[in-house]
């Protein structure tokens, strides 16, 4: 162990400082080459290490289009659009092209070199054809009229698998070269970029098997040089193609969202198809693709994998016609929604997973939190459920249906009825710092009638509306607008008036005439009231009768603000518009409920409506209000108002109402809601008698042998026979005499000890077998208790007969066993008084009493 040196306080500041050295100043050329080096670590995309490809099937590069072409699937099962290909793996050429008909990846061997020349001549023409007429064609794209228009780009392995070497030929070059396909080399018919510069779109997918939660995201890489370059000095291959290793040559832009859609599915094909020919799962892909000029998206080369070991599709044993599945096989099955074990008959109710993933989505909607419960798919495959959770899916089914059909009853809007249970999603409207934790209520208005006072209608021009079927009431709270439509009804008292006035004023009319003169002309009276008089009076009135429930939260249970500042604005309409408005006015009777108060509140209000001309007509309503409790709002959509916080105009649950609301409609609610509570009392309520673990031993698989109907008689006789044997006396060294237990028949003993050896005891307890189920039937039948399984046994043998028990048989049966028991005993008796020396015993029973049966 190193010593350890103490320095004293004088030698601590004899110490010399430490200096520091100035920070290195990084030039300009510096600067740039650390934001070169940047940009290439983001685009390469190189493997973790240089033999990290080694131990798969499948690499980047020139083996990706191997990967493709040996696969043991065909490649038609996939749509993706590739340029005419022709590689040669192990001296065999293999072609590889879309077919413009179907989009079909189409593969074919035992081609030549030609065959690819052919098939991209062909689609040169036919591209020609399509555009020719075209004016907004560019004519430099046309090989046969520009021939040092790039034709056919070579690709070939370098030094390191995942990269690829490039060369582009002209259509000048390609008719004078000549070409010998190596083995790992690729040719290509070249696509030109729609941008008339080589650009590609290098895009990261991430696969279903990948952890990671990041979005796709792609680069777009274009060069700087054009396509078309009158440069004499760069190559071909420079002008087309995107050269990594020249500095400032190309930029790039990350691109992501919904302009990646069609590229994903064409990664997403590709990762299918080769997760199916090959023994691995790949989690991650970076994939290569251009546009041409036509719009078309081709893929033509795959920069990185990262993928993980699996069992492959070839190694998987399908269920063959006539065979059944494992879990058909075995005598047990797993409940998927409680996880207990049970009998396949008790398990036989077939769900999809959607309707458990259904159920677990709407018990949190409910406030009812199941964590032992993970479902998180929606996929349609079947699983296997019990018979209790069977009926617990199928109530909760039916619980969501009758709650969209209560949120119909209370004219809560419906986004999509068909979903009736919506998928979780991140809210977009959201208070920051908002817990989710929060308080929900529920503000309820019962509309009535609108009593018009005996009124007509008059519009904001100041003119009668005469037609009242197109009239609708419509109210404002925070951003939600309730419209309702009316209905007509007559009022009597307003009706009994008119008939007054109008018999009134005929009785005035024959009073005014004289005999033989008739008054034919007739005098308009001053500012209109010539009028009949009784046509102002209006016996109609309109009737609503609807309820509308809203929803909102609070952190707290004080809603103090919300109650004392919110005003609600309702008006009378001629259709749905707002603006088109004949009476308007508002209230803030809300304010009325108590504050922080949990229980269901209830009021009668009216509000004035006022016309145009001052008159008013009065709006009766009733307001309600209640507090559910705290619920989890993490995925709604909340907007603050008064320091409440309202959701989307379409949330519902099915909480049943209140007793003060359902006073509403039935008066007497409250006398029948206390009955029914006493009698919810009484019943009991269903819980299981036993433990989890008591649960999944309700399999025996030995149960059989109890309930078996015929058993032999031989098992038993065999038992009896070595209860007897075990009886006998064993001898030790010491020459002492063991007594063990009798048979069990054998329940009674006398309190005299007695000796006996092996073999009088064994002449005495063997008797016939016959003797012994008779025994025993007697035994049975003086104590009166005869099972099931002894009265079977009894009747094989014919010992059993209810008609004959006190038969005469019977008596001398049972005389002739005490006869026989009693000579046992005798000679016993008289060989141990003859006995010279008492053997000492080590364990003594009670012998059979004389008469025992």
């Amino acid at each position: 162990m190193a010593d350890t040196f103490l320095l004293t306080e004088a030698q601590i500041t004899q110490k010399k400082p430490v200096q520091l050295s100035p920070p290195k100043i990084e030039t300009e050329a510096e600067k740039k080459e650390r934001h070169w080096l940047q940009i290439l670590n983001k685009i390469l995309f190189n493997p973790p290490n240089d033999d990290y490809y080694q131990k798969w099937p499948i690499k980047p590069g020139i083996f990706f289009y191997k990967a493709l072409a040996m696969g043991k699937l065909p490649t038609e099962q996939i749509r993706v659009n590739i340029p005419e290909s022709v590689m040669c793996f192990e001296q065999t050429y293999i072609l590889m092209y879309t077919d413009p008909a179907t989009g079909q990846l189409m593969r074919k061997t035992d081609i030549g070199y030609q065959d690819f020349e052919n098939k991209v001549h062909h689609y040169h023409e036919e591209y020609l054809k399509r555009h020719v007429q075209d004016d907004r064609f560019d004519m430099r794209t046309n090989v046969f009229v520009n021939q040092d228009n790039p034709y056919i780009i070579s690709r070939g392995q370098t030094g390191q698998d995942w990269n690829m070497s490039k060369a582009v030929y002209t259509f000048r070059q390609q008719k004078e070269r000549k070409v010998q396909l190596d083995n790992n080399k690729l040719e290509q018919r070249f696509v030109i970029s729609r941008v008339m510069k080589a650009t590609i779109v290098r895009l990261v997918f991430y696969t279903k098997n990948s952890k990671s939660s990041h979005a796709n995201y792609g680069y777009r890489i274009m060069n700087v040089m054009e396509l078309y370059d009158p440069n004499p000095k760069k190559s071909i291959t420079n002008k087309t193609t995107i050269n990594t290793e020249q500095q400032n040559s190309f930029t790039i832009q990350q691109i992501k969202g919904v302009g990646l859609y069609e590229y994903e599915k064409v990664c997403e094909q590709i990762v299918t198809y080769l997760e199916k020919n090959y023994p691995v799962r790949i989690k991650t892909g970076v994939f290569d693709f251009l546009q041409d000029p036509e719009g078309r998206i081709w893929l033509f080369n795959c920069k990185q994998l990262i993928m993980e070991n699996a069992i492959s599709m070839s190694e998987i044993q399908g269920v063959g016609q006539g065979k059944k599945t494992l879990d058909q096989l075995t005598c047990s099955v797993y409940c998927k929604l409680c996880g207990i074990i049970f009998k396949k008959d008790d398990a036989s109710k077939t769900l999809t997973y959607k309707l458990l993933w259904e159920l677990v989505q709407h018990l949190k909607k409910r406030n009812k939190q199941l964590t032992n419960i993970k479902v998180s798919h929606l996929s349609t495959r079947p699983c296997r459920v019990c018979d209790v959770c069977y009926m617990l899916i199928v109530g909760e089914h039916e619980l969501v249906e009758i709650e969209q059909k209560f949120a119909i009853a209370q004219n809560i809007p419906l986004g999509d009825a068909i979903i009736r249970v919506p998928m979780d999603s991140k809210p977009k409207h959201r208070p920051a710092l908002l817990n989710e934790q929060l308080y929900q209520w529920r503000l309820l208005f019962y509309l009535e009638m609108v009593d018009l006072q005996g009124k007509k209608l008059i519009d904001l021009n100041g003119n009668s509306v005469g037609d009242l079927k197109n009239i609708v009431l419509q109210y404002r709270l925070h951003q939600s607008k309730s419209s309702f439509k009316t209905h007509i009804i007559k009022d009597d008292n307003y009706q009994t008036l008119k008939s007054n006035k109008q018999q009134t004023s005929q009785s005035q009319q024959k009073q005014l005439r004289f005999s033989g003169i008739e008054r034919s002309d007739s005098i308009d009276a001053p500012d209109g009231q010539g009028e009949d008089q009784f046509a102002q009076i209006n016996d109609e009135n309109l009737k609503l009768n609807v309820i509308r429930v809203h929803y909102y939260f609070s952190e707290t249970t004080d809603i103090e603000k919300f109650l004392s500042e919110t005003e609600i604005k309702m008006r009378l309409c001629q259709g749905s518009e707002w603006i088109n408005y004949v009476a308007e006015g508002s209230t803030k009777t809300i304010h009325h409920f108590k504050n922080s108060q949990m229980g269901g509140q209830r009021h009668r209000a009216q509000v004035l409506l006022f016309f145009a001309n001052g008159h008013y007509c009065i709006l009766n309503l009733q307001v309600g209000l209640f507090c559910d409790g705290q619920y989890n709002t993490g995925k709604l959509n909340l907007y603050k108002y008064n320091n409440v916080y309202f959701p989307d105009d379409n949330y519902y649950n099915c909480n049943p109402f209140p007793p003060e609301w359902m006073e509403i409609f039935d008066p007497q609610y409250v006398n029948m809601h206390n009955t029914f509570e006493e009698q919810v009392k009484e019943i009991e309520a269903y819980s299981p008698k036993c433990t989890k673990h008591e649960l999944n031993q309700m399999i025996d698989f030995n149960k059989y042998k109890e309930t078996t109907k015929y058993k032999t008689v031989k098992p038993k006789i065999d038992a009896k026979k070595r209860d007897i044997q075990s009886a006998a006396p064993q001898y030790g060294s010491n020459t002492q005499q063991v007594l063990p237990k009798l048979p069990q028949s054998a329940k009674k003993y006398s309190n005299t000890m007695r000796q006996f050896d092996e073999q009088q005891l064994l002449e005495h307890y063997t008797l016939e077998e016959q003797d012994i189920g008779e025994l025993l039937f007697e035994e049975k039948k003086q104590n009166k208790k005869i099972s099931k399984e002894d009265r079977e046994f009894y009747e094989q043998h014919n010992l059993y007969d209810e008609e004959a028990e006190d038969s005469q048989e019977d008596q001398e049966l049972n005389l002739r066993l005490n006869k026989q028991i009693q000579k046992s005993m005798k000679q016993l008796d008289n060989q141990s008084q003859q006995s010279n020396s008492v053997r000492p015993i080590r364990s003594a029973q009670q012998l059979p009493p004389k008469g025992h049966r």
